[in-house]
């Protein structure tokens, strides 16, 4: 087996199986022959061969790391029923695993139990006090019924119980830009707060990046595949200038999709970080010679603020992946617009605005966009939509749509988001509403679609569409224009209360954004009223949302590209 192993280390894996095949046949249950034909078919691709030869070492051999493996590959091939199975026997009793059961949370949300989830994994984080991922998952959890406030204190309770583990502080900070009713000092406190420990980060080797005139980005992100932050770089990363501009990618995620294959060959170079430390990223970015380094997490789930702590670029900015203030050391700028964050907004102690006008955002429709269908006929009820993150559907944004149907005899509201297809969820919702009057009637609350095209034909359904309150949607309003649909927000006074003002101010739409909740039910009232306007905005003719949304800054890729290309260059002079 040593040969065997020498050969898959070094990714000949072919030379790797034949040598296990050929141990297999005198020792079926030979563990090491068999978990190494897994990891080479797995490496492969061939994920039925490696289930297999993991379902024969978990038969052989009954043990934690024969039913991990099995049950990855399983849950990974969607079986995640057998999955969950097979980590049974590892949740409880003597022969339990803290892993086991932080994976097996995540497999109670992914089947639609994540109230289970939520009180299970309580029970585990119990019984291992000083294991934080099982907290972890008890928030994940949590975020997964969409109930902000139990999130929020399960997450300052695990600042209490974990002290110094970075990751709660930093949740805490991107959870409180969800929450109605929060002061914003309060979030800019738990930015400065996390911000913390990362002052002692040592800084790479110093460098002079070139000045030939050539600029060079890098791009640090984990979601550089079927995520949000991937339709809004797209744009830069296949329009920018090829001949004086270099794009350097630093994806630091493990998950790898058809986005990421079409995105891949636009970047100059693409780094794999995954398995690199922060200092280890920071120094590839420095030996690229690097001009601006822009992160594109922000405090979002998968960051790595330790690179950009190390200095590695001259400039360094935060961009699109996070909609409010890091606060974090080695945060220079951040690129925002002047309807997002008009003159006069920089926060003390935290990164320096620049702005991206007129529109910081260039969105890339999907590639296959459903057809456009024509409206309901005549005297068909009014329906309104959201598929916001069920995080962002609030108290407040709750009572400001039912105001809407109030005003609206017969209209219907449809909610689709990831979470909805718990129970627990769906009743949660359910009780908000009725609590301002709307019976359960008048709601569909839908679970995310199976593929990204079924999703937008969901929009076939909505009639108009109601954006969330504090935090807007951003990609899902794009989505709702580019099926032709009109979305009313509600403007705020901070950057993720005022994105829909910029995206609907874009296409010429600013008039669907409501600097008051009066507003707001009068120009979604007004609309309901208004089936020939949204006839014209749901056709294919140069009327259309579809149509405008394209023809405008917000859908021009080689004018974006321009324009962050030049305000990059501005920085660098300043530096």
């Amino acid at each position: 087996m040593t040969q065997a192993f020498a050969h898959a280390k070094a990714e000949r894996y072919d030379e790797a199986l034949a040598l296990c095949q050929r141990v297999l046949r005198d020792a079926p249950g030979h563990l090491s022959a068999l978990t190494t034909a897994v990891s080479c078919y797995h490496a492969k691709g061939d994920l039925v061969r490696a289930t297999h030869f993991a379902r024969q070492a978990r038969l052989a051999h009954d043990r934690l790391e024969t039913r991990m493996g099995l049950a990855f590959l399983l849950a990974k091939g969607g079986d995640r029923e057998s999955a969950l199975e097979e980590l049974g026997p590892l949740l409880d009793g003597p022969r339990a695993s803290s892993l086991a059961c932080y994976r097996a949370a995540g497999l109670l949300c992914d089947l639609g139990r994540a109230d289970e989830a939520a009180t299970r994994s309580h029970a585990w984080a119990n019984r291992w006090p000083t294991i934080p991922n099982l907290w972890q998952a008890h928030v994940d959890a949590l975020a997964r019924l969409g109930d902000v406030r139990a999130q929020l204190a399960a997450l300052r309770e695990g600042i209490g119980r974990f002290r110094g583990y970075r990751l709660f502080p930093e949740w805490l900070a991107s959870t409180l830009l969800y929450a109605d009713n929060v002061p914003e000092d309060e979030v800019i406190r738990a930015a400065h707060a996390q911000a913390g420990l990362l002052r002692d980060v040592p800084p790479v080797v110093a460098s002079n990046p070139p000045r030939d005139g050539v600029l060079r980005v890098g791009l640090v992100s984990p979601d550089l595949r079927a995520h949000a932050v991937a339709f809004f770089i797209r744009p830069f990363l296949e329009y920018h200038d090829r001949a004086s501009t270099r794009v350097f990618v630093y994806d630091t995620g493990d998950e790898a999709d058809a986005t990421t294959a079409t995105l891949r060959p636009q970047a100059h170079a693409w780094r794999s970080c995954h398995r690199l430390t922060d200092a280890q990223v920071a120094q590839a970015v420095r030996d690229d010679g690097v001009h601006v380094l822009i992160d594109l997490v922000g405090l979002t789930r998968g960051s790595r603020p330790g690179i950009l702590a190390a200095r590695p670029a001259p400039v360094q900015a935060t961009y699109l992946g996070y909609a409010g203030m890091t606060c974090l050391p080695g945060y220079d700028y951040r690129v925002v617009d002047s309807r997002t964050d008009p003159p006069g907004s920089d926060t003390p102690g935290a990164e320096k605005l620049v702005r991206l006008d007129p529109c910081f955002l260039c969105y890339r429709p999907a590639d296959d966009l459903p057809p456009l269908m024509p409206p309901a006929g005549a005297g068909a009820p009014v329906t309104f939509g959201s598929f916001n993150a069920l995080l962002k559907v609030t108290p407040t944004t709750v009572a400001l749509w039912s105001r809407v149907l109030s005003h609206v005899p017969g209209s219907r509201m449809i909610v689709k988001a990831w979470g909805l297809e718990t129970p627990a969820a769906k009743a949660r919702l359910r009780g908000m509403f009725a609590a301002q009057g709307i019976v359960a009637d008048r709601l569909d609350l839908l679970a995310l679609a199976p593929s990204p095209r079924e999703h937008l034909a969901t929009y076939h359904r909505v009639d108009i569409a109601l954006d969330t309150f504090p935090y807007h949607g951003t990609t899902t309003t794009c989505e709702a224009l580019s099926m032709g649909v009109p979305v009313v927000s509600r403007v705020g006074e901070v950057h993720r209360a005022r994105v829909g003002l910029s995206i609907l101010s874009a296409v010429g739409l600013a008039d669907l954004a409501a600097t008051t909740d009066e507003a707001f039910v009068e120009t979604a009232v007004g609309l309901a009223n208004d089936p020939a306007r949204r006839a014209a905005w749901r056709s294919a003719g140069p009327e259309g949302l579809r149509a405008r949304l394209a023809a405008s800054p917000l859908g021009d890729g080689p004018g974006f590209a321009r324009r962050l290309e030049a305000l990059l260059r501005t920085l660098i002079e300043k530096a």
